[in-house]
C-alpha cells in the first residue's frame, strides 16, 4: 500500500494533522477505497467531517485525552469515484467544532484539579 501523505495544520489553538492513504490505511477493509485520518497532536474536543472528492463523512466526535490519537474512516469511499481526470483527488476535514483539553497530568502542573 501506499504510504500516507501528511498535512499539518493548526486550527482554533489545537495541532492536527491530516493523513491521507489513497490506497486505504493497513485498517482499510474494502480493496479500492482510500482512507483519511485527523490526528490530534494534542488532547482536544473535536467534532468533524472528513471528505474526499464530493463524498463526505458523517459527522465524527471525539474526546481526546491522549496526544495522537488517529480520527477518521478506513474505508472512506473509492478512490476512483472521486479521482479526477488529471489523476488529482480533494481531500480534507471540516472542522465543525475543536476546543484544545488540558489533561490530569497537565491540569496538576497547573495547579487544576478534578
Amino acid at each position: 500500500r501506499q504510504a500516507a501523505l501528511r498535512k499539518e495544520v493548526l486550527v482554533a489553538g489545537a495541532a492536527l494533522r491530516l493523513k491521507f492513504f489513497p490506497n486505504g490505511s493497513p485498517l482499510r477493509q474494502t480493496q479500492g477505497f482510500c482512507s483519511l485520518y485527523v490526528l490530534c497532536l494534542q488532547p482536544v474536543e473535536i467534532r468533524f467531517h472528513v471528505f474526499a472528492g464530493e463524498h463526505v463523512s458523517p459527522v465524527l466526535e471525539a474526546t481526546t485525552l491522549v496526544p495522537a490519537k488517529d480520527l477518521g474512516r478506513h474505508d472512506l469511499c473509492a478512490l476512483a469515484d472521486v479521482i479526477e481526470a488529471d489523476g488529482s483527488v480533494l481531500v480534507g476535514a471540516e472542522i465543525l467544532e475543536v476546543a484544545p483539553r488540558v489533561g490530569p497530568s497537565q491540569a496538576r502542573a497547573q495547579g487544576v484539579f478534578w
